[in-house]
């Protein structure tokens, strides 16, 4: 139980960080390829 809740966790909060706009990944220090990249794994990993 406990992995998938982790599993939703990553999803969700990667999913959020892929509709972030481009302003707000600058000011913590994201750009949008590195937002792409981390939206694009598998939520196992």
């Amino acid at each position: 139980m406990k992995t998938v809740m982790l599993w939703m966790f990553r999803a969700r909060s990667r999913r959020a960080l892929a509709e972030l706009p481009p302003y707000i990944l600058k000011d913590i220090g994201l750009s949008t390829y590195d937002a792409e990249r981390e939206a694009e794994r598998p939520f196992w990993r």
